[in-house]
């Protein structure tokens, strides 16, 4: 029982407005129900749209690619070159090797290399994407 059936129920009421008080307490807990359903609908679907955004924004990925970023593209599309660290490091001149440690995060999260460990010496060499070759053809030749 609700509140207001809690409050009518020792005042004389018709069967008819008994009735429509239960009527209207069993429709404002559908509503509130139906209210909880919703906001959980929108929590979900806020998330999913968040989920697309960065989707759109990886597959509309633009032209702005740092210029060590690109060079880096460039360097591992040759088929001439070793592509670990170190000889990234050394072969493009960076100064500072955690440059070079950001740039290639930078172009791993944006799915232009992956980076994935050669055995048995577990040396890291990087290799280009199918994505990554393909903004190389397209940008920087």
């Amino acid at each position: 029982m609700g509140l207001l059936t809690d409050i009518l129920k020792d005042l004389p009421l018709s069967a008819n407005l008994q009735e429509k008080v239960r009527t209207f307490e069993a429709e404002n807990a559908a509503l509130k129900t139906e209210n909880a359903i919703l906001k959980d609908d929108l929590h979900q679907a806020k998330g999913e749209i968040q989920k697309l955004e960065k989707r759109i924004e990886e597959l509309t990925h633009t032209d702005d690619l740092h210029e060590q970023e690109k060079k880096i593209l460039r360097y591992l599309f040759r088929s001439d070159v070793d592509r670990d660290l170190g000889s990234i490091i050394r072969n493009l001149k960076f100064e500072h090797p955690e440059e070079a440690k950001l740039r290639l995060s930078n172009l791993s999260r944006l799915r232009y290399v992956i980076s994935p460990p050669r055995l048995p010496v577990r040396i890291t060499a990087y290799q280009l994407t199918d994505k990554g070759r393909e903004y190389v053809l397209n940008n920087l030749l």
